[in-house]
């Protein structure tokens, strides 16, 4: 059954929270937020300054915030009542003198201690427990743009052999 577009935004805004999209740089970000309005689905972007590309972000309506004030951001997410969070578009590892980090920032770091020096994966979840911890979700990217995820199987006619397959 086909519904139009006016109907499927609307029920997509009823059944689905606010999202809070944290944003480095790259046009994924923008491709996102476009996504949330064109369904009605209420967000809060989060531009990380340094990392996020005003260009790309421009005619949106964004919040720019360094990445050390997590305090700010936190802030900014419950104040617009944000349930979902999503992580989107690369950012570079600052060091921690430009790091900056605000009070809230230092306790993290404090918490996290050695994780941050195991490497990014290790970073991020340390992240993403400490938003759960504040009570929201995390979603990933696969979860709201299905449409940017590869199918499963070969892309054209040529298969690899069942021992190269088990090498990939």
């Amino acid at each position: 059954m086909k519904i139009p577009v006016e109907q499927y935004a609307s029920r997509c805004s009823r059944m689905q929270p606010k999202l809070g999209i944290l944003a480095g740089g790259g046009p994924l970000p923008k491709y996102l937020a476009d996504h949330c309005q064109f369904i009605g689905r209420e967000y809060c972007l989060v531009a990380f300054k340094g990392h996020a590309e005003s260009t790309i972000l421009k005619q949106m309506p964004y919040i720019w915030t360094r990445l050390g004030a997590a305090g700010k951001i936190i802030q900014v997410l419950k104040d617009q009542q944000v349930q979902e969070i999503v992580m989107v578009g690369p950012v570079r590892r600052p060091s921690i003198f430009n790091l900056f980090p605000d009070w809230h920032g230092i306790k993290f770091l404090i918490r996290v201690g050695s994780r941050a020096r195991k490497g990014d994966n290790s970073l991020l979840a340390a992240i993403a427990e400490e938003l759960e911890w504040e009570g929201f979700k995390i979603v990933g990217i696969d979860e709201l743009l299905k449409d940017l995820v590869a199918p499963n199987g070969p892309f054209g006619k040529i298969s690899p052999e069942n021992q190269k397959l088990k090498f990939i």
